[in-house]
């Protein structure tokens, strides 16, 4: 009986240290998600912001474009008035 004791609190010791294991596993596993949550959080913040410049620059270029075509007609009109002297 006294041999049977001794063994159920070993295989009992055992458990008790694969628990301890398992739960530091389980917790540097969940440091390593809150790190991998923060980084995946500033990706999306920096993707936020890069697409908004992005769109920003579109208009911009999409401004310049039709003021470049207006100068371009403008250039164009005032060409046709310009008198030519003979040399």
């Amino acid at each position: 009986l006294k041999d049977h004791m001794e063994e159920a609190k070993a295989i009992n010791h055992e458990k008790m240290l694969e628990r301890e294991e398992a739960e530091a596993e389980c917790k540097e596993m969940e440091a390593e998600i809150a790190q991998q949550n923060k980084i995946q959080s500033s990706i999306r913040q920096e993707t936020y912001l890069l697409k908004k410049s992005a769109n920003e620059l579109k208009d911009q270029i999409a401004n310049l474009s039709i003021a470049l075509r207006e100068i371009q007609a403008k250039e164009r009109q005032l060409s046709k008035e310009v008198v030519h002297s003979p040399n």
